[in-house]
């Protein structure tokens, strides 16, 4: 963790550095905050942001305050603003501002005008972007990382989660086995956690001794790096690692919200695609990493029962992410015989949405490739199974391009002053 020295901008104590995760090597981010506007929510808010690990700092004042700490430091790579201003007095501060501000800062100005006119002319002129409060739930995290990552560059990493709707329905052997998808035939490098410590199937999915793994991560707490990771991770191929947990009855049966946050950035350090195999339970850690993840599989069997728990996830992975996006929907062990089924249909009417892959019932396959520690696409590469697994994991690489922002490398409040300059001279 990676926090930036304080600065010292009034009497007032800054009212503390809060880490987050960005797309970029540790970049310098300052927010100032109107008095009264729940400063400590936001700080909440830039640690759950799922973006690399880097550091900011969390000031109250707003624009003075931010005016006073640039008159005498320089001006960080990113400055979030909130204001309580109307359009004119955002106008003048920024005027005052612009002159201290370093060429390749950029600006979130968050504040209280929902009016589309006054939104774009922010954005014409290069403000990185504007946020109406009161924020949606990780709304600030999602501007920062679309503002940190440069164009055409995909993010330096990718989180999915991964959970059933149903006590073993097969999400971790869905998991396991799209990681695996994802490492060898994508050419990606992957890492797989096992967030369930007493429980865990991954070592032996993949015949693979525990090791400190997951009880080590959870053990060291705070202390933990990417180097100490680097070692409890067990390397299964030169792009597969694995967290695994070691299926000990212990008192370190569950991961708090703070561990899961703090082990999912070090993993996104660490490879390209992290996936997160996490038991069907909806405790704190469980919903932090759904919350923080840039997918969300919900693996569900055709049964009443399912159906039923996946409606609840899908209704609550919806109102907690910060886009709203739905999770993908894995139908697994479709076609059991002698077993009365809900239709894919009529499972997709119900969630609202199409399954992603639907995985035959195979019992010889999948119980072979389990007792030999294999994956289904190492016993059977032609199988509908493994077919599945590539379709799915196609479908996931699909979804890691990124969307395109606007930066242009120019000073976004110098450029607003400009443009309103330029408005004021013409008339």
């Amino acid at each position: 963790m990676i926090v930036t020295e304080e600065m010292d901008v009034s009497d007032d104590e800054p009212i503390r550095p809060a880490p987050i995760a960005t797309a970029l090597a540790s970049p310098r981010i300052h927010m100032f905050c109107e008095a009264g506007s729940g400063v400590a929510k936001t700080a909440d808010i830039l640690h759950s942001s799922h973006l690399e690990l880097g550091s900011a700092e969390i000031h109250a004042g707003g624009f003075s305050a931010a005016i006073a700490a640039y008159e005498r430091k320089p001006s960080p790579d990113l400055l979030i603003v909130e204001t309580h201003s109307s359009p004119q007095q955002v106008f003048s501060a920024l005027e005052t501002l612009a002159p201290l501000c370093q060429e390749h800062s950029r600006l979130i100005i968050i504040g209280q005008i929902n009016d589309v006119n006054f939104y774009r002319a922010l954005l014409r002129c290069d403000v990185s972007d504007y946020l109406v409060a009161p924020l949606a739930p990780g709304q600030l995290a999602s501007s920062i990382r679309s503002v940190l990552n440069p164009v055409g560059e995909p993010a330096t990493s990718n989180m999915i989660a991964v959970i059933g709707a149903k006590g073993g329905c097969g999400a971790s052997t869905i998991c396991h086995n799209l990681g695996w998808t994802l490492a060898e035939t994508q050419q990606t490098d992957t890492v797989i956690t096992d967030c369930n410590p007493p429980f865990g199937t991954l070592g032996l999915n993949f015949n693979q001794d525990a090791g400190h793994g997951l009880a080590g991560a959870l053990a060291a707490g705070e202390k933990l790096d990417a180097a100490m990771m680097e070692t409890l991770l067990a390397r299964c191929s030169d792009h597969l690692s694995l967290l695994i947990a070691d299926g000990l009855l212990t008192d370190s049966s569950h991961i708090s919200p703070a561990s899961a946050t703090h082990i999912a950035m070090l993993l996104r350090q660490t490879a390209r695609i992290a996936l997160f195999d996490i038991p069907c339970a909806w405790n704190g850690g469980a919903r932090t990493l759904i919350e923080q993840a840039d997918d969300c599989i919900v693996v569900a069997e055709p049964d009443l029962v399912n159906l039923r728990n996946a409606r609840n996830l899908f209704a609550a992975i919806r109102a907690d992410r910060d886009d709203g996006r739905s999770p993908l929907l894995v139908l697994n062990k479709a076609g059991m015989p002698r077993r009365p089924e809900i239709s894919a249909k009529d499972f997709a009417d119900a969630l609202d949405v199409l399954p992603s892959v639907v995985v035959d019932f195979d019992a010889r396959l999948f119980g072979m490739a389990a007792n030999n520690g294999l994956m289904v696409e190492e016993v059977s590469p032609r199988s509908p199974a493994a077919k599945s697994m590539q379709r799915l994991a196609g479908k996931l690489a699909c979804q890691r391009l990124p969307k395109p922002t606007n930066l242009s490398g120019r000073n976004p409040v110098k450029a607003l002053i400009d443009s309103i300059n330029r408005q004021f001279a013409a008339k």
